[in-house]
């Protein structure tokens, strides 16, 4: 993969007709609605508001580094918004003659798999083309595991060629969501194409950019983007990608072109190549995409109907949607936030329980040989399911039950007692047959929760 560096600072130069006045406002409304997102978001937030020639910003929160001060000029990982960047791009070659968003895949890489090779850029770009979103099965599952904090890193062109090939595709034309699928096309612009691609999707890492936070508060690595970097890589400033999204607003300008619908997305939302496009009010059509990475969240939208473009940065993963929208909509109040559900409250105070069960059975059985399992089988499996638990217990528990400290704890305590266990099992300290236990059941019960409970997470 080439590793030029420009991200969206080429694009603002290729594809920009004019440049945004220099004016600035402030409007009651977005502090009231940006003060509501941060009682309940980590960090801080970044909102660039535009309607009639006039841009209001509004920057708030903490940037989790020191000497750093949020502002319209700080990088962002904007994540998915990088689809309607590459999106634009299509539309502008195809708009200059270099390619049309008709043409087949295959014919800009040959090892492309043959079915796939038959599906086009255009069905790349509005999700139809049948990629899954991520590949699955076993290696898909254990990489959603061990990375979950950073799951694209290290993901070369190799790997991505290999996940490719390894995915059964749906038939083309219904909309499915792909993060395989905008890695493809990333790829084959980029590298592919006799004429440059007006838009790097390859990125400076030592750009400076503010921490970025879970929604628990918890600090999280930068993600790392390398094949993969067409589904989410992008860095932008708030400035920039407020440049960016008010091009929608000019009908002869390539985000308007990129933003002409081409497929259903479900219900009343059609998508073009990356825009997403639906209904907003009685009158009017809001254009957008969205972002997120493991501590990133972002928005850009435009209705062109009321010359109204909004971008919105947050350096946490709580969603900026409902700001977002607010905004669009006029609103003065965000609506509530989404208590966890059952689900999330039962497991974030059950496993930790369970993965406590299992420690102390372990340890009981290395004191007291006769309450040990009856076979080997039982002591892995219920040690492996305590290591997943706690491995899982941070993505599925609730802020309000979550702390670092207790994250910590259950990983001591589940590797202890996994350790322990395979090294009852190794040294073969298992007696042929022993008296039923009532540990023996809540070790069973954790093992079957923490199989389950990594089961429905993952898919969650």
């Amino acid at each position: 993969m080439k590793t030029s560096v420009t991200g969206l600072r080429i694009l603002l130069v290729l594809l920009f007709a004019s440049c945004l006045p220099l004016l600035s406002g402030q409007q009651p409304q977005i502090a009231s609605l940006a003060g509501q997102y941060l009682e309940s978001a980590p960090g801080g937030v970044v909102v660039g508001y535009y309607q009639h020639g006039q841009i209001s910003w509004y920057a708030a929160g903490e940037s989790g580094k020191p000497g750093m001060a949020l502002s319209p000029d700080v990088y962002f990982e904007i994540g998915s918004i990088t689809k309607a960047v590459i999106g634009t791009g299509l539309a502008a070659l195809e708009r200059d003659g270099v390619i049309a968003a008709s043409r087949q895949v295959g014919e800009l890489d040959a090892r492309l798999p043959g079915e796939l090779a038959s599906r086009s850029l255009e069905e790349l770009a509005t999700h139809t083309s049948g990629l899954p979103r991520v590949r699955l099965g076993v290696r898909g599952l254990g990489r959603a595991l061990v990375r979950h904090r950073d799951p694209y890193a290290g993901l070369d062109e190799a790997a991505l060629l290999r996940d490719l090939d390894a995915v059964a595709l749906d038939d083309p034309g219904e909309f499915r969501y792909s993060n395989m699928g905008y890695a493809l096309l990333g790829h084959l612009l980029q590298e592919s194409l006799e004429s440059p691609f007006p838009v790097s999707i390859s990125r400076d890492m030592d750009l400076p950019r503010p921490q970025g936070f879970t929604a628990n508060g918890r600090r999280t690595p930068y993600w790392g983007f390398d094949a993969y970097a067409g589904a989410g890589g992008m860095l932008a400033t708030p400035r920039e990608l407020l440049a960016f999204t008010v091009q929608l607003l000019d009908p002869d300008s390539s985000q308007a072109a990129a933003a002409l619908p081409r497929a259903e997305a479900g219900g009343e939302r059609q998508i073009g190549l990356g825009w997403l496009i639906e209904p907003v009010g009685e009158d009017a059509t809001l254009v957008w995409h969205n972002g997120g990475t493991g501590g990133f969240r972002s928005f850009a939208g435009a209705v062109p109907e009321r010359d109204t473009a909004v971008v919105v940065l947050a350096n946490s993963a709580v969603s900026v949607d409902p700001l977002a929208r607010a905004l669009v909509s006029g609103e003065d109040s965000l609506p509530e936030p989404e208590s966890p559900g059952a689900f999330a409250w039962a497991m974030g105070i059950l496993m930790p329980l369970l993965v406590l069960a299992y420690f102390f059975r372990v340890m009981l059985g290395l004191r007291y040989p006769q309450l040990q399992p009856r076979d080997a089988l039982e002591t892995t499996s219920g040690c492996t399911s305590a290591l997943l638990s706690a491995a899982v217990w941070p993505i599925v528990a609730p802020a309000a039950i979550y702390t670092a400290w207790t994250g910590m704890l259950l990983a001591v305590l589940s590797v202890a007692g996994g350790v322990a266990g395979l090294g009852v099992v190794y040294h073969r300290r298992l007696p042929g047959s022993v008296s039923r236990h009532w540990w023996q059941g809540l070790a069973r019960a954790a093992a079957a929760v923490g199989y389950g409970v990594l089961a429905v997470a993952l898919v969650w």
